[in-house]
């Protein structure tokens, strides 16, 4: 399945990771499910409470400020007791998002056999990754003309983790991060550019991906140096 834009045939694994504003049904399809109910449901019903009860209030008020006073103030604590609902539950509602997307990577692969080369499917074709470079397209990609590294975004209130080959994303070919994926890592010894950050994120998880949550991406930093100074 591809996804048109102003680029054309978008595939869905570069999705996540091209600056775009998408239509709502590309954002239904790719985003945390929490975050979607919270923006297309739970949202807009607050907004209609609140409206609703500031035109009534005003509308009472029109009618006889003195006899229906009491009614608008109650209305108005109305609009207030939601507003501040909506505030209180969002510290809740990232937290709950953020477990989420933690429980949709594996980062073990200690499982896996080491192999001379992987294969995987990818958007309707497979792509094989060896010592040398990547097969993709029946085309041999060297991996110093496709500079492999560590991609991150958090498009949709979702952690995406690849392994990008190609520097531009419109183009760039993106492998989910999964067991298989860093065990051909590993093994084939693939040049990451930030390879520091892959390790940093395989190392501290839970720190890494809650950066990429909230900022897209995330520094690297000794934690034993961090915690030493608490």
């Amino acid at each position: 399945m591809t996804i048109q834009t102003q680029w054309g045939a978008l595939l869905d694994a570069q999705v996540p990771f091209v600056g775009a504003v998408f239509p709502r049904n590309v954002e239904k399809r790719f985003m945390n499910p929490i975050r979607y109910k919270t923006n297309y449901r739970l949202l807009p019903g607050c907004l209609a409470i609140c409206g609703m009860s500031l035109i009534l209030g005003l509308a009472l008020m029109e009618l006889d400020e003195q006899k229906y006073l009491p009614a608008f103030l109650v209305l108005l604590g109305v609009s207030a007791a939601v507003c501040m609902a909506m505030l209180c539950a969002v510290p809740k509602m990232r937290k709950r998002e953020l477990e989420i997307e933690r429980k949709r990577y594996n980062f073990d692969y200690s499982g896996l056999e080491d192999c001379e080369s992987y294969e995987f499917d990818y958007e309707g074709g497979r792509l094989k990754l060896t010592k040398e470079g990547m097969y993709y397209q029946d085309k041999f990609h060297w991996y110093g003309h496709v500079r492999p590294r560590l991609a991150t975004s958090n498009m949709c209130n979702r952690i995406w983790l690849a392994i990008q080959f190609g520097k531009d994303p419109i183009t760039a070919v993106f492998l989910h991060l999964e067991p298989k994926v860093l065990k051909a890592v590993k093994t084939l010894q693939i040049p990451l550019e930030n390879a520091e950050m892959l390790e940093y994120l395989l190392k501290y998880p839970e720190n890494a991906m809650a950066q990429i949550y909230n900022y897209s991406s995330f520094k690297v930093f000794d934690m034993e140096d961090e915690k030493g100074t608490e």
